[in-house]
């Protein structure tokens, strides 16, 4: 712990230098910020754009729908727009600090799309290059599985990313594994995304605000993995009235229910589903029992998922939400026969899943500086139970024999992060923050427990075997600029440095990333990028389709981090702004991989896991073509 603090104390006397360096501004320009939000629902509107039509400059609402432009004392024409939603001009008088807090309304139809990204810091214009952000509102217009919109399986549609298996949600971006995604869901990571063997994920559409996927040209305020970030973000909820919905569909049925608590400050938004396989099988199940005269019989296989988000606006500068979610697949048999005397009971009960709970304040402590601090916990754990029990029930002794068997996994981490967005001038927009983790892992126990019994006497034998727990800490800092160098060229450069520290080892690194934006004409740019990531998990897999078997582990003293560099160069056109046109070549190198050896298996083992493993090198390259259109009559 002594060498963590030493670490963010190293580290942010840079981050503080810069933030007086970069903070020379003239004492004639002013700010004007606020929020744009949704005018039906109060819904804070992620990635909305604030332009001004007469000097051009504008800025791009963040995750929590704030925005902050700084211009030069004068009139203004500030245009504000988001898809879906029509676009609203205000005319301001900028001679101090302002804040401007503005609703849309959503079109009464939204076209039927495929997919389609909109925020000006991913187009032509924007530095970030590999990325595209999703609206629920698209994502909702995407033709669906048996009624279930799936937002791993609509991000499987776009260049460079794979699905793995067929039907599988895995996602597989640039070359990399499963596990090399960093999956977020209001900024906390989840590790399993995953039901029913991959056909579905865990993600309720109803509960789901935005979506948005980075493939490379990763922004620094993003660790931990090295291929992909998917960042969820939930509703909060609807600030002026009550709205819900019931869906019954061919295998789940689900609701949702939204609304004020306190009108206009206090929200929530409550969702959840759950399939019936389990239920549909019980009479086909009992059929079966009596035509082979078995005494009870029961099985079956369910998924559920339940979100859960409250949010309170103390005023325009605080607000504090909670965000709970918890989902888990199950597995169950349950039968009795009797067969010449002997009574016999089989039992099993197999449950995986994610808990999820959060913690997030927003304080805007000026019309420049935005922060939200944010305590989390996360859960992952797996456990399997099987039971057999024969007993003699025409014996006079009351012979009875009974086999226990156990196998538990388990994932936890406590996170406390601390973000901070700052608009000094308008030609730059930083970021920086800190994060801190405290891993728990608990990759496999496994038990077997044997008890014979009778009248007279009782025995048991039970062993327990497996890996030992490991307590683990990660920490990170870092800090990132979207600099407007000139309206020609624009560069997003960060740097971002971590540790992580188990078994008295610590790992430090030093991750830069850059990207480089040329307007070659105002449709066309070309642009680069540069990012360097360090991941301290793995996932052992003894397959090609996700099970709830798989391992998550972390580094040790033995198995080094894996590490990724990754360029990208790509140029892109909007064509009479119709439609958009996109070309990226990359080249990723990844090092200290690691697998199972072939035919080996955690489950049931009693040696661990490092012995079974081979580590090893690999590499990704490869162009991907995007053209996409998101107005007009026809889209895709």
């Amino acid at each position: 712990m002594k060498n963590i603090i030493c670490f963010f104390r190293i580290l942010s006397i840079p981050v503080v230098l810069f933030c007086f360096a970069i903070q020379t501004v003239s004492a004639r320009n002013y700010t004007v910020s606020g929020y744009v939000t949704d005018a039906g629902s109060s819904e804070t509107l992620i990635s909305a754009t604030v332009y001004d039509t007469i000097s051009a400059c504008g800025a791009v609402t963040n995750l929590y729908g704030f925005y902050s432009l700084t211009l030069p004392e004068g009139n203004y024409a500030l245009r504000f727009s988001y898809v879906g939603y029509t676009a609203k001009v205000i005319n301001v008088v900028l001679d101090r600090d302002l804040s401007l807090n503005v609703d849309l309304s959503s079109f009464n139809r939204l076209d039927e799309v495929v997919v389609t990204a909109h925020r000006s810091g991913i187009g032509v214009e924007g530095t970030q290059m590999s990325a595209i952000e999703i609206p629920m509102e698209i994502l909702k217009g995407i033709p669906s599985f048996a009624g279930e919109v799936d937002i791993i399986k609509a991000l499987q549609l776009l260049p460079g990313v794979q699905s793995g298996s067929e039907g599988s949600t895995g996602l597989y971006v640039r070359g990399g594994g499963p596990d090399e995604n960093l999956i977020l869901l209001d900024g906390v990571p989840l590790y399993n995304i995953n039901h029913m063997a991959g056909f579905f994920s865990v993600f309720n559409a109803d509960a789901i605000k935005n979506v948005t996927l980075y493939k490379g040209a990763f922004p620094a305020r993003f660790g931990g993995r090295l291929s992909g970030v998917v960042d969820v973000r939930q509703n909060d909820g609807n600030a002026s009235s009550y709205h819900g919905n019931v869906t019954v569909g061919l295998l789940s049925a689900k609701f949702n229910v939204e609304g004020p608590i306190w009108k206009d400050h206090t929200t929530f938004n409550i969702s959840a589903r759950r399939t019936y396989f389990d239920i549909l099988m019980q009479p086909i199940l009992a059929i079966i029992a009596a035509n082979d005269e078995v005494e009870r019989m029961s099985a079956g296989y369910y998924f559920y998922d339940l979100n859960a988000r409250i949010s309170h606006k103390f005023s325009d500068r605080d607000r504090l939400s909670a965000s709970f979610y918890m989902g888990d697949d199950a597995i169950y048999t349950n039968m009795k026969d009797t067969d010449n005397g002997y009574l016999s009971h089989n039992k099993m009960n197999w449950r995986w899943g994610n808990m999820v709970a959060s913690l997030n304040w927003s304080h805007v402590f000026s019309p420049k500086l935005f922060s939200n601090a944010t305590v989390s916990y996360t859960k992952y754990r797996f456990r399997l139970g099987i039971r057999y029990r024969m007993t003699d029930s025409g014996s006079d002794v009351g012979a009875s024999e009974t086999y226990d068997m156990g196998y538990n996994s388990l994932i936890d981490d406590l996170t406390l992060q601390y973000n901070f967005d700052y608009i000094p001038h308008r030609n730059h927009n930083l970021k920086f923050g800190a994060n801190y983790i405290f891993h728990t892992f608990k990759p496999s126990v496994s038990s077997i427990a044997v008890t014979s019994k009778d009248n007279y006497d009782e025995m048991t034998m039970d062993t327990v075997y497996g890996a030992n727990p490991y307590h683990t800490h990660e920490a990170a800092i870092y800090i990132e600029d979207d600099w407007t160098i000139h309206r020609a060229l624009k560069a997003n450069i960060g740097l971002r440095s971590s540790l992580y520290a188990v078994d008295g080892k610590i790992y430090p690194s030093v991750e830069p990333r850059i990207g480089l934006r040329v307007l070659i004409v105002d449709d066309l740019s070309f642009k680069a990028s540069y990012s360097y990531m360090t991941q301290y998990i793995h996932l052992l897999s003894s397959s090609n389709i996700t099970l709830p078997t798989d391992l998550w582990v972390p580094v040790t003293k033995t198995i080094p981090p894996m590490l990724s560099h990754q360029v990208a160069a790509g140029v892109f056109y909007n064509l009479l702004d119709m439609v958009d046109l996109s070309v990226e070549g990359y080249y990723k190198t990844m090092r200290n991989m690691i697998e199972y050896k072939d035919g080996a298996s955690f489950l049931l083992s009693t040696t661990g896991w490092e012995e079974k493993v081979n580590v090893g090198d690999g590499w990704a390259y490869g162009v991907e073509f995007l053209a996409q259109r998101s107005v007009g009559k026809v889209t895709g």
